[in-house]
């Protein structure tokens, strides 16, 4: 069989029967390019399981549930576990955002034939399976969860990656024997022990948040020592010197963030708050003001009004 349907709208899905001799290997070169071009548009699992939904999870009388056998559960098992580790290798996957990694794994299974969708679909449910049991989310959806968990007073000094300035808090009760914030932090410490440098920093970060000087001081020393700075991790590091009270410390490394990125927001903030601190009043209100160009909405912008209001009134 061979499917003679032309397909002139690339937005559209394609239809069961061209999925299905997608599968058989029945397509004419024509429509087989329409097909892979179609599905490498797709970028997130919502709209690839949109493309399957139809055929795989649709009518059980349908074509191709008739071609579909089952796979063997220890094949998708060994699938979903080869899927994790690219995942977790390529720190690639955002919660509720594109999930492109996932996507690269789907488009390499597509390359077999009979099994690819069904095992595409039985990844996209067992990875999520996978990673909500374990734990084992790729740092980068860990540095979206420190964002929601991990928070900072107003005047307090700013850590980098866009944290907001409300006090720290843990979302579950005190009586919660394990909370959102302490599991985080277990995965946190899992990922950095394999020596991943973003978890690590997420890890000092939150260890500088919550008080824990020496932690954070130890991860940073590793972090120094295996990369070249740069003014997010300059920027956290005059943090950590800032609440320690060394503030002429975290003068320097705030100073040397500038020297790399002149706009870097957290640093003009964290240097104004410096400046405030130790007293030269006119150099931390042209930083506020410097600050304030950069940010105009956020909660630490008001914060840095709010300063500039205090040292007007005190000069």
């Amino acid at each position: 069989m061979e499917n003679k349907t032309t397909i002139m709208d690339a937005s559209k899905h394609p239809d069961e029967e061209t999925l299905i001799a997608y599968i058989r290997g029945d397509l004419s070169p024509d429509s087989l390019a329409y097909v892979e071009e179609h599905l490498l548009r797709c970028s997130t699992c919502i709209e690839i399981i949109a493309v399957l939904n139809p055929v795989f999870l649709g009518n059980e009388n349908s074509q191709f549930h008739k071609l579909y056998t089952p796979p063997r559960a220890e094949d998708i098992d060994s699938f979903a576990q080869y899927a994790v580790r690219v995942v977790q290798k390529g720190n690639s996957v955002n919660r509720g955002g594109k999930q492109k990694r996932l996507v690269d794994v789907f488009f390499v299974m597509m390359r077999k034939p009979l099994y690819a969708l069904p095992l595409a679909a039985a990844f996209l449910i067992a990875a999520s399976t996978f990673f909500l049991k374990r734990g084992q989310e790729p740092v980068q959806s860990l540095a979206e969860q420190l964002r929601q968990e991990l928070t900072l007073y107003h005047g307090d000094i700013r850590l980098s990656g866009g944290y907001q300035s409300r006090p720290v808090s843990q979302l579950m009760s005190a009586g919660e024997p394990v909370s959102p914030l302490s599991r985080l932090m277990a995965t946190l410490r899992e990922e950095a022990g394999k020596g991943d440098f973003r978890a690590r920093h997420l890890l000092a970060q939150a260890y500088t948040a919550e008080g824990r000087f020496q932690q954070a001081d130890s991860l940073y020393s590793l972090l120094f020592a295996s990369a070249t700075a740069d003014a997010a991790l300059l920027t956290d590091q005059g943090a950590l010197a800032f609440l320690e009270g060394h503030l002429t410390r975290a003068k320097e490394l705030f100073t040397q963030a500038l020297a790399l990125d002149e706009t870097y927001a957290e640093a003009i903030f964290n240097l104004a708050r410096t400046e405030e601190k130790l007293g030269d009043t006119k150099t931390a209100l042209n930083l506020y003001a410097r600050y304030l160009e950069l940010d105009k909405e956020s909660d630490w912008s008001q914060s840095a009004r709010n300063s500039i209001r205090l040292l007007q009134k005190k000069r």
